[in-house]
C-alpha cells in the first residue's frame, strides 16, 4: 500500500519524536510518500520517501534559525558551529533538546561521533534537518516494522542540492549523510533511475501510458 504525506497514527511524530504542533505534510515529519509491504517470508516492511525536483537543499534547523511561541530562543548559535562540542556534550548542547525534541535519542547510537565531530558546523543547522528528521523517524518505526528505510528521490541533474551538504565539510549526498551514519537503513535515487527501471521492465506495454 501507498500512503502521501505519511505518519502514523500509533507512533505519531508527537509521540515518536517529541514533535508538539503541525499537521501531516505541514509543521511535523511527515514523509511525502510511504510504501509499506510484506517480503516473501512475511516481514512487514516500509519505505519512506521524500521526493525532491528543485529545491536548493534539506533545510536548516528550527532550532538554529527559528523562533516559536512558547518554546526557548536558542542563546548561542555558535554551539551549532562547533559540532564536537555538541557531541561531547551527548547532544544535551544541541537546543532540539531544550525543546524536547528526541532525534538525536534514536540516532546518535548509530553516528560516527569523529566525522560528525571534524564538520564546520552542525549539518542540520545548514542544509540537512529534513533529512535528519525522517531517519529519525524510520528508525522510531523499526518498533513496529522489521524493515524500516529513509529513502529520497530526487532530480540528478539538481546540483544544488546534491551539494548542498559541501559548506558543512561533507562530501556532497548521499556520500556525505552516509559517512556520518554509516549504519543507518538510507537509499538515494534519482528519478531518471526509477524511470529506467519501469522502462527496462515494462512488460506487454502494461506502462507504456505513465512512460509516455
Amino acid at each position: 500500500t501507498m500512503e502521501l504525506e505519511y505518519a502514523e497514527e500509533d507512533l505519531s511524530p508527537q509521540k515518536l519524536l517529541g514533535e508538539d504542533e503541525g499537521m501531516r505534510g505541514s509543521g511535523q515529519t511527515s514523509p511525502d510518500l510511504a510504501v509499506k509491504f510484506l517480503t516473501r517470508d512475511r516481514r512487514k516492511g516500509i519505505f519512506l520517501i521524500e521526493s525532491k525536483f528543485t529545491e536548493h537543499s534539506f533545510y536548516s534547523c528550527s532550532g538554529y534559525n527559528k523562533t516559536k511561541p512558547g518554546k526557548p530562543v536558542n542563546p548561542d548559535k555558535r554551539r551549532c558551529h562547533r559540532p564536537d562540542y555538541i557531541a561531547g556534550s551527548d547532544f544535551k548542547e544541541c537546543h532540539l533538546i531544550a525543546w524536547g525534541r528526541k532525534y538525536w535519542d534514536l540516532l546518535k547510537d548509530l553516528l560516527n561521533y569523529e566525522k560528525f565531530s571534524s564538520l564546520k558546523m552542525c549539518p542540520m543547522s545548514r542544509s540537512c534537518y529534513q533529512l535528519f528528521r525522517q531517519q529519525a523517524l524510520a528508525k522510531g518505526y523499526e518498533s513496529k516494522y522489521e524493515i524500516s528505510i529513509s529513502c529520497v528521490a530526487v532530480d540528478h541533474r539538481n546540483e544544488d542540492l546534491i551539494n548542498s551538504s559541501v559548506s558543512v565539510g561533507l562530501k556532497p549526498f548521499p556520500q556525505g549523510w552516509r559517512e556520518i551514519f554509516p549504519d543507518l537503513q538510507f537509499l538515494w535515487l534519482t528519478h531518471k533511475d526509477w524511470f529506467d527501471f519501469v522502462k527496462s521492465n515494462n512488460r506487454d506495454g502494461k506502462w507504456n501510458d505513465w512512460l509516455a
